[in-house]
């Protein structure tokens, strides 16, 4: 257990599991969104082409960023800005910031990347009237909730799990955890706690 953990904490395991999520978040989302074009096995329509075009670009864009050595360094965030900073413009999405703090870059990118993570598989996965995003920090740890009341039949659902598996070790690393599942009434909640230093 002892060589396990230290394995998984390695900087250099925790620099390639970053690099990996960045990839599935910035990369494969553009990817997989061509292949489901694709997949309609008909001619596509002069604006498809583009969207498909478009995305391709993005993609090849963003793995040029990942791979610039000089890309700028994270800089820290409150932990309200975090949040707002991984909703965008959702129109689904509510969120509340309980009690807000300063965070350091890393707490505060784990802290975007999970919020951002749940509400796009939300979205992608289910069909929400409401995407709920709570968030608060107290002396020793924060907690980030996103709960959405659109879980549809997982039969239908799509997708390797990569985004939210890397964030749970993550989360591991830092002391804390990360939990996502169904609830009662056709709900879906994740739900990340993270302790602060």
């Amino acid at each position: 257990m002892a060589t396990t953990r230290a394995a998984t904490s390695s900087p250099v395991t925790t620099d390639r599991r970053r690099l990996a999520r960045a990839i599935h978040d910035r990369v494969l989302q553009q990817l997989c969104g061509v292949s489901i074009a694709l997949e309609a096995r008909r001619a596509l329509e002069p604006r498809e082409r583009d969207r498909c075009k478009r995305e391709l670009d993005g993609a090849i864009a963003a793995l040029r960023h990942l791979l610039d050595a000089d890309r700028p360094e994270l800089a820290p965030a409150r932990l309200s800005e975090a949040i707002a900073a991984a909703c965008g413009a959702h129109a689904q999405v509510v969120t509340r910031c309980e009690s807000d703090r300063s965070l350091a870059a890393d707490l505060a990118a784990v802290v975007r990347d999970f919020t951002a993570e749940s509400v796009r598989n939300a979205i992608k996965h289910g069909e929400p009237a409401t995407i709920e995003v709570k968030a608060g920090a107290g002396d020793r740890a924060l907690e980030v909730a996103v709960e959405n009341d659109g879980v549809c039949d997982r039969r239908r659902q799509r997708g390797t799990g990569l985004g939210l598996r890397s964030l749970e070790l993550e989360a591991f690393e830092y002391g804390g955890r990360l939990e996502a599942g169904p609830r009662t009434g056709g709900r879906w909640l994740a739900r990340l706690e993270l302790p602060l230093r």
